[in-house]
């Protein structure tokens, strides 16, 4: 990916070879690189605080900070289980959105100093691209499951890391996944093993009411850990409300 920064008269650029290089656009010197540790994939940067945020393939967010011909390194943030695709960044929220292979998107509350990552599922393929709305506070996200989805981001959503108890589970407590349509989560979601025994309880006994049977839902292979796996001190936020809009695009979009 490429950025041009007007005001610094920067270019921005990573690659493949691992490295992230900024360039004076006027001279076409190279000021300065930071090596990744894997293929730096997307970025993007705030101009007021000159901090660019780098994403790669191994599904990590670096912070820097850049300086005319140095940069120092600030923190990485790592929520995700499959590479980061793309980065979207509100410097008015100063929020972080980040997309990923795992089918996730990630918001990272950068300025809030209060250490909230909130986690949105609506899609069932990777994430190809995200892109915010200033002005109407809406994330607009598309996927290779062909679907476009509009998320209202003035939605107040509850802080939980199982999608039905709240409680905050390991991975071997929280193996399985399902669907929780009262809640809202028409896919599956991360849920522990003991509401999963609930569920699959309660729609048993539904269906049983209801004169049939029902096979209980399978957990997803490779779904998400129930924790975060990175250097600062976030916790978790589940999904609260639904997507605002969901949209068919008809087709894989590029």
């Amino acid at each position: 990916m490429v950025l041009f920064i007007l005001e610094m008269e920067w270019m921005l650029s990573t690659g493949q070879d691992k490295l992230f290089t900024w360039h004076c656009s006027e001279t076409g010197e190279r000021l300065g690189n930071y090596r990744t540790t894997a293929c730096a994939s997307c970025l993007q940067f705030d101009v007021e605080t000159r901090h660019v945020f780098v994403g790669d393939h191994s599904g990590q967010v670096t912070i820097l900070k850049l300086e005319q011909d140095n940069c120092s390194l600030i923190t990485t943030f790592k929520g995700h289980t499959a590479g980061v695709t793309s980065l979207c960044w509100d410097p008015v929220q100063r929020l972080l959105f980040s997309g990923s292979s795992d089918h996730s998107i990630i918001i990272w509350d950068i300025g809030g100093r209060k250490g909230m990552a909130l986690e949105l599922q609506g899609h069932r393929d990777k994430i190809q691209s995200i892109a915010y709305a200033h002005h109407s506070r809406q994330l607009i996200s598309c996927s290779a499951d062909g679907g476009i989805v509009v998320w209202n981001m003035d939605v107040e959503r509850q802080e939980h890391h199982c999608r039905k108890c709240g409680k905050a589970v390991c991975g071997k407590c929280s193996s399985k996944s399902s669907t929780i349509p009262l809640m809202g989560f028409e896919f599956e979601v991360r849920v522990c093993d003991s509401c999963y025994d609930s569920i699959t309880d309660e729609q048993h006994n539904r269906d049983t009411e209801e004169g049939h049977i029902a096979l209980p839902s399978h957990s997803r292979p490779g779904g998400h850990s129930s924790t975060l796996e990175i250097s600062c001190h976030f916790s978790f936020r589940r999904m609260g409300p639904r997507a605002l809009q969901s949209l068919s695009h008809g087709g894989t979009p590029c």
